[in-house]
């Protein structure tokens, strides 16, 4: 396997972190600080923009902030943009994001816990623990600073400290009243919290499925669910929430790479190339096309469509620019630095070139990573492999 498959593991401080953020994204496009004032078509703009991210929408979020300046100006939408970031795994970006929307509204205590969020989520609590405090001097019952909190202090091992401000927010908390509300949706995403750390799935389960009653058509509790379903090795069900989070919104990203990821790991290679299709196709973004042709390798090496396997190989590998400097240097001594992601993806490429009987055009790659790695055993194996190949070719 190239492509580490994702751990998800109940708990504490992972729980914490995947039910936090979709309280936190909605909540903001629901009720957050307003934009402005502005003309019709820019009010139209944030409609839409809002819309994307109730949709959990990464993409279609990220086009409208590059095409758009008054969405890339707007301290909100890159925090929106950010926690988006953060949900879909992306740490580096959504962390830049996010320390930009905060530079833009300082005061802002919203973008402070927000920040904070993506300072803990890149193993930094400490430092969202200080910038939280700026919370609390202006509001010491706030609770999405609270939950932030809560969520630091397990991060860095604090866990009764951790556990008393939960107990404080089940305290502090209505229970739930309209569903979707800000409330609402935390009150639920604590108790839940509190019962997977527990080891009460069961529990769990049954509180999310009681507010789905209530809001079928949640986007945000259907992925709650499927995201809460799948550690607990019910992936079938989850497969039943993202093809309805799907049927509700056709271009979400995350439900169609999810879909994609869960068919993969189950050995249904032809559904799940299909899924990868899919995304790659629903509003492109060069962000999409690594972790999309990655997946998709996989499942058409295993269905032996080695050629096409090969193009997908080779797309990751044009979407890195230090590729591109490594072929330029072939026959000089020169060497741009090869880290551990793209020398695999280098002898990913070379090994697909070989199954789909390329043998000649495996050579580049190979000769390529064994010139910055001569002993590489898996490399040197290939190349072996390759020659064998050759001479039954000639």
């Amino acid at each position: 396997m190239l492509v580490p498959k994702r751990l998800y593991e109940p708990g504490t401080v992972r729980a914490f972190a995947m039910l936090l953020l979709p309280l936190i994204v909605l909540s903001t496009a629901c009720g957050g600080t307003a934009v402005g004032a502005a003309p019709p078509a820019v009010k139209s703009s944030q409609q839409s923009f809002k819309q994307a991210v109730l949709n959990q929408d990464l993409t279609r979020v990220m086009i409208m902030i590059d095409s758009q300046p008054a969405l890339a100006a707007s301290s909100e939408c890159l925090e929106q943009a950010g926690l988006l970031q953060a949900f879909y795994f992306d740490q580096r970006e959504a962390l830049r994001l996010l320390s930009q929307a905060q530079s833009m509204d300082r005061h802002n205590p919203h973008r402070l816990c927000s920040l904070a969020y993506g300072l803990t989520r890149n193993g930094k609590a400490p430092l969202a623990l200080d910038l939280l405090q700026q919370a609390f001097d202006r509001n010491a019952n706030d609770r999405r600073a609270l939950a932030v909190k809560a969520y630091a202090l397990a991060q860095t091992g604090e866990f009764l400290a951790s556990d008393r401000i939960i107990e404080q927010l089940l305290t502090k908390l209505a229970k739930p009243g309209k569903s979707g509300g800000e409330e609402s949706l935390m009150f639920l995403r604590v108790r839940v919290l509190i019962l997977l750390d527990r080891l009460k799935e069961s529990e769990a389960l049954a509180l999310i499925d009681n507010a789905i009653k209530a809001e079928p058509d949640s986007i945000a509790l259907r992925m709650l669910r499927a995201q809460t379903l799948r550690p607990l090795g019910k992936w079938q069900q989850s497969v039943d929430d993202l093809k309805k989070i799907l049927s509700i919104s056709p271009v979400n990203d995350f439900a169609q790479r999810t879909l994609a990821d869960v068919y993969r790991q189950h050995e249904m290679f032809a559904a799940g190339a299909k899924c990868y299709r899919l995304f790659l196709q629903t509003n492109p973004h060069p962000s999409k096309i690594v972790v999309g042709n990655r997946g998709l390798a996989i499942c058409l090496e295993e269905l032996k469509q080695f050629r096409q396997a090969a193009a997908c190989r080779l797309a990751v590998l044009e979407a890195n620019p230090s590729w591109l400097k490594l072929l330029a240097e072939q026959n000089s001594k020169s060497k741009t630095t090869i880290g551990r992601e793209l020398a695999l993806d280098i002898y990913a490429y070379a090994s697909a070139l070989r199954a789909a009987g390329q043998v000649k055009e495996c050579f580049v790659p190979l000769n390529i990573l064994l010139k910055h790695f001569p002993r590489q055993k898996a490399a040197l194996e290939e190349r072996a492999l390759a020659y064998e190949a050759l001479k039954q070719y000639n």
